[in-house]
């Protein structure tokens, strides 16, 4: 069952063997925007054959480095999976509510997929509601996707230190893709009821999806790619589009060159005549009046028309790049949309492949880091802030003690320098006045001498005053500054205390989640397993041991036990269904009732009624109630 996301940034991501595209995009309704993308070389021997990840801590830090260079915020992740091991079975079933869809493909998954259903993870996609014999039905196309291909992405994921919003299938996100812009793929002058092949290339397969009239008619996977060396096949174009990063173009010799290209031409003439034989099934199926089937290669193929040429060219299949809407620039819209399409379309309604186990601890690390983030930065900022107000105010103090002292001390010296040069002054006035006899203004001399050395006295005062609030002030400088480093103190007493409780919480943290993970477990396997996981068991042990005559009209199945309605050909045979269910291991009778004769004898039939010759033309119907045994089911829970 398909997820939709609102609007909401993600980080969407593929990678193969030979290169990995990220993109970030903003997702709306039924549309996608692209904020940033590029492309990385994929290291060698990342990607298994079967697309499963081989992920290390250097690879992580590598797609981590990048993402930060690049400026990509958000850690929500899309992956799109490429992979030969993922099982797709197109399926008809009733028209039933969509809730149950999911409920009726894990009851019959082992007649849809030969395998070992408890390894993989199920779920489906409706295709379209047809009619059959009068009867409305809907096609589904169920898929099976190994559960340890999902844990490997959700290994690097941990490592990376990302949550995980979906996983899908590039099968699956081709598909919505298209659904948003059917034009992509399709031309003004092509003819009604065309059918369009998308092939999206990878280094180990490939995935083909045949489209008409704007429904799937065919999904295969061929498990031939382009093959392992993508940045020699890059290598032979002459233009490479957008970025990949680690990818530096090297001068090849010429008979280097002519090698690589014989050797990409056998590799796609290879491919073609797999494709070839899925083209000619198609047909077969549909009719060979359908008419011609167009090609669009999607993916990292787009890099490499030196092979993509080939290809179609060996299939006789005229080829476009798809053309897409997401970015600004026309030039490169459409090579752009299809490089970057299986991650696109993978936002829009993945498949549901979320381990709510692993899920649970992903957000745990991611929740932990933006706290320690959070925490950081705060924590800078209060260290700077405080250091700082304490260098601002020590600043301000001094020069506020500085610049007072140095004002009053240059006033009062000042206006001392003046009173010695009137005085002096006054000296001479009074010995050229005593020169001459003026014994009067000699006097008045006197007086205004004396007065002024009265001034000069309460100046001095002033300044000694000056003096000693100088002094004070310094004092206070001096506790100001005893504060400071107390205040640091306490900072680092702080911080000493902070470390100590977060340690304690982390410990804390832990447990919790682990305690929490444990109780999800066991409520998951309670949930699973139910009673009704015996009804398999009890249905193969039925055919074993019953006659061929023995007929069941009609079953009902409960937590506990089976009600079931039987039809036999003598009462003989009802004493032998009797003896033999009560032999049964998987379950025992609690009820026996309704016997009847349908022909041949009276309506009702007792117990004690069963022994007689044998009719012929007589049916004998009854019904038995039946419940598990404990026994069987205790084996089936250990």
């Amino acid at each position: 069952m398909s997820q939709s996301f609102r609007s909401k940034h993600l980080l969407a991501i593929q990678i193969d063997n030979g290169v990995t595209q990220i993109a970030e995009l903003h997702v709306h309704a039924k549309s996608i925007s692209v904020i940033q993308s590029f492309s990385l070389l994929t290291p060698s021997g990342m990607v298994e054959s079967d697309g499963t990840l081989l992920a290390t801590e250097s690879f992580a830090s590598l797609l981590r480095e990048q993402i930060n260079a690049h400026g990509i915020k958000t850690d929500r992740g899309v992956f799109c999976v490429n992979s030969d091991r993922i099982i797709s079975r197109e399926i008809l079933l009733p028209n039933i509510k969509r809730a149950q869809i999911l409920t009726m493909i894990n009851t019959n998954a082992q007649d849809y997929f030969p395998v070992d259903v408890s390894d993989y993870k199920l779920d489906y996609s409706v295709q379209e509601q047809v009619v059959e014999n009068g009867v409305k039905m809907l096609r589904v196309l169920a898929r099976a996707v190994p559960k340890a291909l999902i844990s490997s992405y959700y290994a690097l994921a941990k490592m990376m230190e990302i949550g995980i919003a979906a996983i899908d299938i590039s099968g699956n996100s081709v598909l919505q893709a298209v659904g948003v812009n059917p034009m992509m793929i399709s031309e003004q002058f092509d003819p009604e009821g065309s059918t369009y092949m998308v092939a999206n290339l990878y280094s180990n397969g490939t995935q083909l999806t045949f489209i008409k009239d704007g429904t799937v008619r065919l999904q295969r996977t061929v498990s031939l790619g382009f093959g392992e060396d993508f940045d020699q096949l890059l290598s032979l174009n002459s233009q490479q589009v957008g970025e990949i990063c680690g990818y530096e173009p090297v001068l090849q010799d010429p008979v280097v060159k002519q090698e690589i290209i014989a050797s990409a031409h056998q590799r796609a003439s290879e491919l073609a005549m797999a494709i070839n034989r899925i083209i000619e099934y198609y047909y077969s199926t549909e009719g060979y009046g359908n008419g011609r089937i167009y090609g669009t290669v999607v993916g990292a193929g787009i890099l490499l028309p030196t092979f993509t040429d080939k290809l179609f060219d060996d299939l006789d299949m005229q080829h476009r790049i798809p053309r897409g809407n997401v970015t600004e620039s026309e030039d490169e819209m459409s090579v752009e949309y299809g490089l970057y399409l299986p991650c696109l379309g993978a936002c829009l309604s993945p498949l549901n492949l979320i381990d709510k186990a692993q899920d649970m601890t992903l957000e745990n690390i991611c929740a932990k880091r933006r706290w320690l983030e959070r925490v950081s930065f705060v924590k800078r900022n209060a260290i700077l802030l405080a250091g700082a107000s304490i260098f601002v105010i020590c600043l301000l103090i001094s020069a506020f003690l500085a610049g007072s002292v140095l004002i009053e001390n240059t006033s009062i010296k000042q206006r001392i320098e003046d009173y010695q040069q009137k005085i002096e002054v006054f000296a001479e006035v009074a010995e050229v006045k005593h020169a001459k006899g003026d014994a009067e203004s000699i006097r008045d001399l006197l007086i205004a001498y004396k007065e002024k050395l009265n001034q000069l006295e309460q100046d001095r005062a002033v300044y000694e005053e000056i003096l000693a609030e100088n002094k004070e002030l310094a004092e206070i400088y001096e506790v100001l500054q005893q504060e400071c480093i107390q205040l640091e103190n306490d900072f680092n007493s702080a911080q000493a205390d902070y470390t100590y409780m977060y340690a304690i919480y982390d410990d804390f943290s832990k447990s919790i989640w682990t305690w929490y993970e444990e109780i999800m477990y066991t409520l998951d396997e309670e949930y699973m397993n139910t009673n009704n996981d015996n009804l398999v068991a009890f249905i193969e042990e039925l055919e074993k041991k019953m006659p061929t005559t023995f007929t069941v009209t009609a079953i009902a199945v409960t937590d506990q036990g089976i009600n079931m309605g039987i039809e036999v050909t003598s009462k003989q045979q009802v004493v032998y269904v009797l003896q033999t269910l009560r032999e049964f291991e998987t379950v025992e009778i609690q009820a026996i009732s309704g016997l009847t004769i349908v022909n041949g004898g009276p309506s009702d039939l007792f117990e004690e009624e069963i022994e007689g010759d044998p009719n012929p033309t007589q049916r004998v119907r009854f019904t038995v109630a039946l419940k598990y045994t404990e026994a069987f089911r205790d084996q089936r829970n250990q």
